[in-house]
């Protein structure tokens, strides 16, 4: 499986689940709380028996004029979506970190979440 191929269900996996919107690229003049999903690094995975990709998938979460409280909700419902969720197409998808902070503005709160996803092709 591709990158694009990761990207791609993820982000039909996560918008019929989450309850803000998703974007892999946010419109100009976007309000309110959504989720970006990032990039993504991957690697081999293979063994004697099965050949795959391990991957690290970031998560961009922003709570436009809301405080730290809602954007640690939206992390808690992705943690709870994909959080060794065995429906989707990846083997393991498990939480490896998660943080948040203020922008520079000190207006909105933005959280990262990262992912470890091993897929089997």
């Amino acid at each position: 499986m591709s990158q694009l191929d990761l990207q791609e269900d993820i982000y039909n996996y996560l918008t019929t689940r989450s309850s803000v919107k998703v974007y892999d690229y946010v419109p100009r003049n976007e309000s309110g709380t959504y989720i970006v999903i990032g990039d993504t690094i991957s690697n081999p995975h293979n063994t004697d028996t099965s050949v795959g990709t391990e991957n690290v998938v970031s998560f961009h979460i922003s709570a436009v004029h809301e405080g730290k409280k809602r954007c640690k909700e939206v992390m808690k419902e992705i943690e709870t979506i994909f959080n060794r969720d065995t429906s989707f197409v990846a083997v393991n998808f498990l939480l490896e970190h998660q943080s948040t902070h203020k922008d520079k503005n000190g207006i909105n709160t933005l959280g990262l979440m990262r992912f470890r996803v091993t897929l089997e092709n």
